[in-house]
């Protein structure tokens, strides 16, 4: 069973695509939901996707806005899209 977040965090991977990484799955929460969360509610739910094999992650290319930092990027597994199909057709409900 998952989270309203993991939930969100699901489907907001799909959508944010490439670019799915902490602080624009952040973004993105807040733009759909106006709340507010912190970074390390977001990492949490990531984390716990992950260790559900949801969710797999790479690390990005660096860049210079992020002082040659990579950001981790976020994808679904085959399982993850599959918990999506169930949770869109309310099959987890």
């Amino acid at each position: 069973m998952l989270s309203e977040l993991e939930e969100l965090v699901l489907a907001l991977v799909v959508e944010l695509n490439r670019d799915a990484y902490g602080f624009s799955i952040l973004a993105r929460y807040h733009e759909k939901t106006g709340r507010e969360l912190n970074i390390n509610e977001i990492h949490s739910a990531l984390h716990a996707l992950e260790d559900k094999d949801l969710l797999s992650s790479q690390n990005g290319f660096a860049t210079k806005e992020r002082s040659g930092r990579r950001k981790r990027v976020y994808s679904l597994t085959q399982r993850g899209k599959e918990k999506l199909d169930e949770l869109s057709f309310g099959g987890d409900r």
